[in-house]
């Protein structure tokens, strides 16, 4: 990875949340430019109210960006299919879902997420921005029309960094404080989820403002506070009760769920990090093996 450094020098304008930038993506914390402002706030006024959206297979559930070369297109797709158990294809740009799964489908979360990002007002449409090569990012355009979800393709799949997260629970773990006993990266199709999520809330017009104070632990028993932005806790299913969140799609897959924000490819003080037990030695930048 491109940006895989610790060091604090090294990290990329824009890449530590809570500083003079934001981390897109995955890393979170995303400047209220590419956000609605406002708790649960309002966009422009949707023509149809939300209820009345219905899925229909006849539909496209998402679209691909025109720039994407057949293999780029190929990783994408493969990553969206991962999440359901309906029966994907992909008609020229655009993606459509044959709505098979069942409602006892071992991937509800991933299948409602799919099916729920068609929308009769506005496209999510997947971008790969050459230029980012730290992170995924997923944002209005500037008129407010569609959502750009934009990814990096990196060793064949899409781009993502480590994090700290805890292998074996059955529930997402809302309100953080957890102590995790892993640090993993996670298939692009989680990352893929993660930003899905966020389109899916933006469909919706829903933003949970500012930002508040987090606890968790590595697998050595450190513990650690972040001040995270909530809305990015909430895509992930730390904060709040939501249906529909990174850590319940990785559930479904039997993944570690994440713990906290922060990667551990990050200097944790670029990240809003502070020891709430002793400092350890290696701080700031977590060791890997």
């Amino acid at each position: 990875m491109a940006n895989d450094s610790t060091k604090t020098s090294d990290v990329p304008r824009g890449l530590a949340p809570n500083s003079t930038g934001r981390v897109p993506g995955p890393l979170g914390g995303r400047t209220l430019g590419g956000r609605l402002p406002g708790t649960l706030a309002r966009g422009p006024a949707p023509k149809k109210p939300v209820a009345a959206w219905k899925f229909t297979p006849t539909s496209p559930i998402v679209y691909l960006e025109a720039s994407l070369s057949p293999k780029e297109q190929a990783i994408v797709f493969a990553a969206l299919q991962a999440l359901t158990d309906d029966q994907l294809r992909l008609n020229g740009l655009e993606v459509y879902s044959d709505g098979s799964g069942k409602a006892a489908s071992k991937l509800t979360t991933g299948q409602t997420l799919l099916r729920g990002l068609q929308s009769p007002l506005h496209k999510v449409i997947i971008t790969l921005n050459a230029a980012m090569t730290a992170s995924a990012f997923t944002h209005w355009d500037t008129h407010y029309v569609d959502i750009n979800v934009d990814l990096f393709i990196q060793n064949g799949d899409i781009g993502s960094f480590n994090f700290l997260t805890l292998t074996g629970a059955t529930v997402p773990v809302p309100g953080g404080g957890i102590d995790a006993d892993s640090v993993v990266k996670p298939p692009g199709y989680i990352v893929l989820a993660h930003e899905l999520t966020h389109a899916y809330y933006l469909l919706r017009f829903r933003h949970l403002q500012g930002s508040k104070d987090y606890l968790f632990g590595d697998p050595a028993g450190n513990k650690f506070k972040e001040n995270a932005y909530v809305d990015e806790m909430a895509i992930i299913g730390i904060e709040g009760t939501e249906l529909i969140t990174e850590n319940r799609m990785r559930l479904e897959h039997g993944i570690g769920i994440r713990v906290s924000h922060a990667t551990t490819d990050l200097s944790f003080t670029s990240q809003g990090v502070t020891p709430v037990s002793a400092q350890p030695s290696w701080w700031p930048n977590y060791p890997h093996p």
